[in-house]
C-alpha cells in the first residue's frame, strides 16, 4: 500500500511542528514530492481541462451559429447580403476545423492510458489523505464537528481537481476503466462522506460537482 504523506492530523501537531518542536519528524522528501505535484497537478492539468471545457463549448456554439446560417440559406441566397453571408460560413468551418483541431491534440495527451492511469493512482491518495485529515487520523464516521483546523485551512481546490478529473473521465467512453477496485473504494468513500458533511464542503457548487 502507498504511505501517506507526513503531514499534521490535528492542531496540535501543527502548532508544535511549527514552534520548533524537534521531537516531531520533519516533513520529509517524500511529503514534499506529494505536495509538488498537488500544486502542479492544479497549476497544470486543471488549468488544461478547464480551458478544454471552453474550447468544447465554443465548438458548440460556432457549430450552432453554423446550422443557423444553413438552415436560413434560402431566405439570403441570391440578395444583396448572399456575399457577406457567404463569406461568414467560410470563416465559421475554418474556426470548426482550427476548434477541432485543437481538441484532438489535447485528447491525444489528457486521455493517454498511462498518463491518466497514473493521475487516477494519484487522486486516489489525495482522497484517502483528505479523510484522514477531516477525522483526525481515525478510521471512525461521522466526521467530528467542528471540522479539524488542519482540514478547515486546506485549499479547496485540493478537493475540486479530484472531483473535475473524475468528472472529466467519466464523461469520456471508457475513461474510468483503469480505476481499480482499491481507487473506486477510496472515491467513493471520499464522496459519500463529504456530501454527508455538509459543514466540511459548504460550497454549494462544489457539493454539485461531488453529487454529479
Amino acid at each position: 500500500a502507498t504511505a501517506l504523506p507526513n503531514v499534521p492530523t490535528s492542531p496540535t501537531q501543527s502548532s508544535s511542528s511549527s514552534s520548533g518542536d524537534t521531537s516531531k519528524p520533519a516533513v520529509n522528501f517524500i511529503t514534499e514530492c506529494f505536495f509538488l505535484t498537488i500544486r502542479a497537478m492544479h497549476l497544470g492539468l486543471l488549468k488544461t481541462l478547464n480551458r478544454f471545457n471552453q474550447l468544447l463549448k465554443a465548438l458548440h456554439e460556432v457549430t450552432k451559429a453554423k446550422k443557423k446560417l444553413e438552415e436560413s440559406k434560402g431566405s439570403w441566397l441570391g440578395t444583396p447580403a448572399a456575399p457577406e453571408n457567404e463569406r461568414q460560413l467560410e470563416e465559421i468551418n475554418k474556426q470548426i476545423d482550427t476548434l477541432h483541431a485543437h481538441r484532438y491534440a489535447v485528447e491525444a495527451q489528457m486521455l493517454e492510458p498511462k498518463f491518466t492511469e497514473a493521475a487516477l493512482r494519484f487522486y486516489s491518495l489525495v482522497t484517502v489523505w483528505i479523510v484522514k485529515l477531516a477525522n483526525g487520523g481515525k478510521n471512525t464516521l461521522p466526521l467530528p464537528t467542528p471540522p479539524p483546523m488542519v482540514f478547515a485551512t486546506l485549499p479547496e481546490h485540493c478537493v475540486e481537481d479530484v472531483t473535475d478529473f473524475i468528472i472529466f473521465l467519466s464523461r469520456i467512453p471508457r475513461g474510468l476503466n483503469s480505476m481499480d477496485v482499491g481507487s473506486l473504494d477510496s472515491l467513493m468513500t471520499f464522496l459519500v462522506v463529504f456530501l454527508c458533511s455538509p459543514d466540511y464542503v459548504k460550497n454549494p457548487y462544489l457539493r454539485a460537482k461531488l453529487v454529479e
